[in-house]
């Protein structure tokens, strides 16, 4: 079953034409992301919180009503004036006011001091749209590279496949010249048999490195929805100097950036949590529609409006003012180790992928020249066996040694490609924003 879907897999890239540059693959690898479509969400919502944050200036207008139900209504009373037994008033018994009592009213209220509370969430929710977006390009520089290597891994997978494929085809000829050599009886037949296992040998590694290519389609189709065999242009990654690196890294990194407007939203938090505990002033004004209004011995329906200021201050609260900025302070220092962390961590991965890119780049070279001199000895190897004056076995030494130094010299090529895109990685780096 497994070398089913290996072959499918292989040939799902195979039958696909090349229409695509590894630049645009890695664009529509970053739309399948989830990490990037979460992140896309994340700004959206903090572009939301904003806009929440600047509408707390505006006046809010609200509106409401009640009804009250009183069993007993007042009794208003007056006595008669009599004087010298002549009745001047008669006096008067009357209720007043009504049983069912409504209120309505359309009210408006403007906030004027907030202790600065209000400019400070906003200038929070301000620098939150910034580290969400920083959050976002994180997730795209990780994708993109994600993307890159996976490509890249699969190349020199292939050239390996390839350089063990023509060995096994060598090793096939020079098995079927031995075969036809041993049936005349000009051959030894334990040549042939060392041939043939050198073969199978080869046969292994060649079915291992299919498993393995179709492993890497596999994982690239899975990144970006393209196979490899797609790809008809890929550019070697750009190549940055250790200099280059440390600075891009402490001007362009976006994990660093979002540490930077994180450290400026607590500086903020704590300054809001001081308005907290400082006067305050709103400006309110309301229309009010009630029965009875503002005459409470009247029964009709009266309309009239409220204008005023209104006040608060903080006195005392136990000191939750200082808790409360010592836990904003705690969280800025915890944010600070994470800020050394992050530059301890990133040197030392610089460090380690720079010092990999000059062994690979010597690697390189002497790989070269070893394939060269390789090529060179089998031609010599290959007419002195002709002449009999080397085994088979030495022989086939020099081919399988010519394979192993090809192999090498690919995985070194395409391993510097692969540590360029770690160094990409690393500093923040991605080729299609640029």
């Amino acid at each position: 079953m497994k070398i089913i879907l290996m072959l499918m897999l292989l040939g799902g890239g195979m039958l696909s034409s090349a229409t695509v540059t590894l630049e645009q693959a890695v664009r529509d690898g970053l739309e399948l992301a989830a990490s990037v479509r979460d992140g896309r969400i994340d700004v959206e919502n903090a572009e939301r919180r904003l806009r929440l944050a600047r509408s707390r200036f505006l006046p809010d207008l609200d509106a409401g009503g009640s009804w009250r139900f009183q069993s007993e209504r007042m009794q208003l009373a007056i006595d008669p004036i009599i004087q010298a037994s002549q009745v001047l008033f008669p006096g008067l018994e009357r209720t007043v006011g009504t049983k069912h009592n409504w209120d309505l009213y359309l009210g408006l209220t403007q906030p004027i001091y907030t202790g600065g509370i209000l400019s400070r969430r906003r200038d929070q929710a301000e620098a939150r749209v910034e580290e969400e977006s920083l959050h976002l390009r994180s997730a795209r520089v990780e994708r993109a590279s994600a993307i890159r290597a996976a490509y890249y891994t699969h190349a020199m997978l292939e050239q390996r496949r390839s350089v063990a494929q023509q060995l096994a085809e060598r090793l096939e000829l020079h098995l079927q010249r031995l075969e036809a050599l041993a049936a005349e009886e000009m051959a030894r037949r334990s040549d042939v048999l060392e041939t043939r296992s050198r073969l199978v040998d080869t046969q292994l590694n060649v079915n291992e490195l299919d498993q393995a290519v179709a492993e890497a389609v596999s994982r690239f189709h899975e990144l970006c929805g393209h196979y490899p065999a797609e790809i008809f242009a890929a550019a070697d990654p750009r190549a940055f100097s250790r200099e280059e690196a440390e600075t891009r890294f402490l001007s362009r990194h976006p994990g660093l950036a979002a540490l930077k407007t994180r450290f400026q939203q607590l500086d903020l938090e704590e300054k809001a949590v001081a308005g907290k505990y400082r006067p305050s002033v709103a400006a309110f004004a309301a229309f009010h529609l009630g029965r009875p209004g503002v005459d409470m011995f009247a029964a009709d329906w009266m309309g009239y409006a409220v204008l005023g200021v209104s006040f608060s201050m903080p006195v005392f609260h136990w000191g939750r003012g200082a808790e409360e900025r010592g836990l904003v302070r705690a969280s800025a220092r915890k944010l600070d180790y994470r800020h050394e962390a992050l530059l301890r961590n990133v040197a030392h991965a610089l460090d380690r992928l720079f010092d990999r890119l000059a062994m690979l780049e010597r690697q390189v070279d002497e790989l070269k020249k070893l394939s060269g001199l390789t090529s060179e000895d089998i031609r010599l190897k290959q007419a002195l066996y002709m002449e009999k004056q080397i085994s088979n076995l030495d022989y086939l030494a020099v081919l399988c040694e010519q394979e192993q130094v090809l192999s090498r010299l690919e995985a070194a090529r395409y391993n510097l490609k692969l540590t360029q895109v770690a160094v990409h990685r690393a500093i923040g780096y991605m080729e299609e924003e640029q």
